[in-house]
């Protein structure tokens, strides 16, 4: 008889008997992916035809992936070696003899359990054209994750930094980068960062300015490769930069300018200014008597003092500068000059400046004949430099060379010239010899004063002083410290640090920088060390080789006895683990304050279940954890079955009045190690599997108090009628007084304890 014929009997009963067995005891071990009745592998679906050739499933073999990455497969690519009419996919196991899971709809995904490698197996389902069945096998590898991430710092770049500074890093994975850490040499900055875009904040105030620090990142991944980037050199410079140079003054400019000319004493038309601080000056120039030293001015008005500068009246007549300040605007005001020697012709020309700080450098000249000259050596760079004269002999306009301006002339009816001059422009330095003259008339006698008026000085610097150095004393010592010094306190911020509390850690500016008289000084001043993150008040690893008591690893003495287990090896890495029977083995941890949880709790647990079912009327109850609560209740607990009337499922519990449970299928796999935990923080209670988040059922209240011990694999409470003992292993317990995140859940389930 052929192999491909089905013989006259049930279909079930194929001519490759020892393959047909295997697979059938292989796929009863397994639920059916997406399908409520078993799933056991081929079954008699119609009466044999004569003719009828049974469709026959090959082994495949879907490839080689890692424990923390799913590969994708179709239902085309099982058929490839399977043979039959019309085959399609059927089904699929829901998950592999390693507890791994099969997901999707066509294309599929296989996730090997966490933390398994080695070779793994699953059943397929095929049906032919006419609803004949059959089942095969899918082998797959599972390796170790090995390849490392990359990462690289892409800010700040090398070279000097200040103030606060955002560290950032580029990473990469084959799988998935799972956090990036930043440090400066060896120390930490900041937290791990587990999302992209990767970045760290880092004060470098906090360091002593010139201080190189050397700034790497680490990558790693689920697998728990990892990888540090190159380092990066950086300088802190927080020096305070050096004042900027004052600004300059603004430049000497004419605000007002009237004159007076006529026979006798001379008062200008009335005027006004806007401007604070002018600087006045009035240029007087009379006829006299023929006589040497013959004719004095003297000038008054606009309600200020007038000093005079230059006299020059050596030869017949005078030319005078006389000058004065307002320290206010003026209005309508006059200014007069007054002849000692009345009757005579004059001219006054009266000038306000402003930008002018006052009179620098000024002389006097005269000559019984010659072209007119006269000169002074500059005080400053940007001065305006101005002459008077008069000319005895002639009514006669003055010829002024190139850089030179004719300021105001007046030809007298009598005979005489008077004129003012000025150089065109500023000096352009100190030291500068200034000459002002005219080419023509060259024969007559006069007098002749010059005078410099030097721009408005640029604001004193401010006053500086040395910033004292306190990092490193305490807070008061500083204080006094940086007032002893003229210097202000100014922003005090605090942060954690390994310095003492009270301690000034950083400055700004920093000690022996320039800083200006009265400008505050920040400091920051140390906290203290950070309090640890909280650890377990339990943790038993169930590592010892002997005896009746689980030692407690926490430091809290929460040690418990144990009745009934039995010491095993567990999970690879792992350690020891204890196995329960399921009806009375119990640990027990008498109560203490320390296991007195309030309002935050997590409670962990590596469990391997040999059955979720239970005993009736409490059917299906498995305790892992459980706070026990008087005689007849429970203050938290985590399950690895639920006894309610629900499917078999994990669930966690707390009790603030009644009692209220996370929960959620699918039930924990038998025969495979799988990490459930339960945290509650006052908002929710929160159920993990397999480091997943799986359900959250939002609450408050504290929870219930409770004095009586805390219970591993059982319970005392709920013990009669029924049982809500735990089937098979459990191992690498913890119970925490706050609730942890999802990244610390999944640091505890690669962490051993010891």
């Amino acid at each position: 008889m052929s192999v491909n014929r089905r013989p006259n009997t049930c279909r079930g009963q194929l001519a490759v008997a020892a393959a047909t067995i295997f697979l059938l005891l292989l796929a009863t071990s397994f639920a059916p992916h997406a399908q409520t009745s078993p799933f056991t592998g081929p079954f008699c679906t119609a009466p044999p035809a004569a003719t009828d050739t049974w469709p026959m499933a090959g082994t495949d073999n879907i490839g080689t992936t890692t424990s923390v990455r799913p590969i994708a497969f179709t239902g085309a690519s099982l058929l490839v070696n399977d043979t039959g009419s019309s085959l399609r996919v059927n089904r699929l196991a829901a998950t592999s003899a390693n507890g791994g899971a099969i997901t999707g709809a066509d294309p599929y995904a296989y996730t090997a359990r966490a933390g398994f490698t080695g070779s793994d197996v699953f059943t397929y389902e095929i049906i032919d054209g006419i609803g004949e069945k059959t089942v095969g096998l899918v082998k797959v590898t599972v390796g170790a994750d090995n390849v490392a991430p990359t990462v690289s710092i892409t800010a700040p770049a090398a070279g000097t930094v200040s103030g606060v500074v955002t560290i950032t890093a580029s990473a990469a994975d084959n799988v998935g980068v799972a956090g990036v850490s930043f440090f400066d040499g060896t120390t930490a900055i900041g937290v791990e960062d587990t999302a992209s875009p990767y970045q760290a904040t880092w004060d470098t105030r906090l360091y002593a300015d010139g201080s190189t620090h050397n700034l790497s990142a680490t990558a790693r991944d689920a697998a728990g490769n990892a990888a540090t980037s190159a380092a990066v050199a950086v300088t802190v410079n927080n020096a305070a930069p050096p004042p900027p140079p004052p600004p300059p003054g603004p430049a000497p400019a004419v605000e007002k300018m009237v004159f007076s000319d006529g026979l006798g004493k001379r008062t200008t038309a009335a005027f006004s200014t806007s401007t604070m601080g002018d600087v006045l000056v009035a240029f007087a120039a009379s006829d006299g008597p023929q006589a040497v030293n013959g004719q004095n001015l003297t000038i008054s008005g606009a309600g200020l003092t007038w000093t005079r500068v230059q006299r020059a009246n050596t030869q017949f007549g005078s030319s005078e500068i006389w000058t004065a300040t307002a320290s206010a605007a003026l209005t309508n005001a006059t200014v007069s000059s007054t002849q000692s020697s009345a009757g005579f012709y004059q001219s006054l020309t009266v000038i306000a400046f402003t930008g002018v700080s006052g009179v620098g450098a000024s002389s006097s000249a005269n000559a019984g004949t010659g072209a007119p000259s006269v000169s002074l050596v500059s005080q400053s760079a940007g001065s305006l430099v101005y002459a008077v004269g008069n000319d005895w002999d002639n009514a006669i306009a003055r010829s002024v060379p190139a850089g030179q301006t004719k300021v105001h002339e007046y030809p007298a009816p009598a005979g005489d010239t008077m004129w003012v001059q000025a150089l065109a422009g500023s000096t352009s330095s100190a030291g500068q010899t200034v000459r002002l003259n005219d080419t023509a008339p060259t024969t007559d006698r006069w007098n002749y004063a010059i005078v410099e008026l030097k721009p408005a000085s640029a604001p004193a610097p401010p006053t500086m002083t040395t910033v004292p150095n306190v990092v490193g004393s305490t807070q008061t010592a500083a204080q006094s410290a940086i007032s002893a010094a003229g210097l202000t306190v100014g922003t005090v911020t605090s942060t954690n640090n390994a310095a003492p509390a009270g301690q000034v850690i950083g400055q700004s500016p920093l000690g022996g920088s320039s800083a200006v008289t009265g400008s505050a000084v920040a400091m920051t001043v140390s906290l203290g060390p950070a309090p640890p993150v909280a650890g377990p008040v339990l943790a038993l690893s169930f590592n010892e080789t002997s005896g009746s008591m689980a030692t407690d690893s926490s430091g809290n003495g929460n040690s418990g006895s144990i009745s009934g287990a039995s010491r095993i090896a567990g999970q690879a890495g792992y350690g020891g683990a204890l196995s329960f029977d399921g009806v009375s083995s119990i640990v027990t941890v008498p109560h203490s304050a320390s296991l007195a949880l309030s309002t935050g709790m997590t409670l962990e647990a590596w469990v391997n279940p040999t059955a979720n079912a239970g005993a009736a009327p409490n059917d299906g109850w498995r305790t892992v954890i459980l706070k026990e609560r008087g005689t007849n209740g429970l203050a938290y607990a985590l399950y690895g079955n639920d006894g309610n009337s629900n499917p078999s499922r994990p669930a966690g519990y707390i009790n603030s009045g009644f009692d209220k449970e996370a929960t959620t299928g699918p039930q924990l796999p038998v025969g495979v190690w799988s990490h459930i935990a339960v945290t509650y923080d006052n908002t929710a209670i929160r159920l993990y599997v397999n480091g997943a988040l799986r359900s959250t059922f939002t609450t408050t209240g504290a929870i219930s108090a409770s004095t009586a011990p805390l219970q591993i694999g059982g319970n005392n409470v709920f013990s009669l009628p029924g049982t809500e003992f735990f089937a098979g292993l459990i191992d690498e317990v913890r119970v925490y007084n706050r609730a942890l995140s999802a990244a610390e859940i999944a640091t505890d389930m690669s962490t051993p304890l010891p």
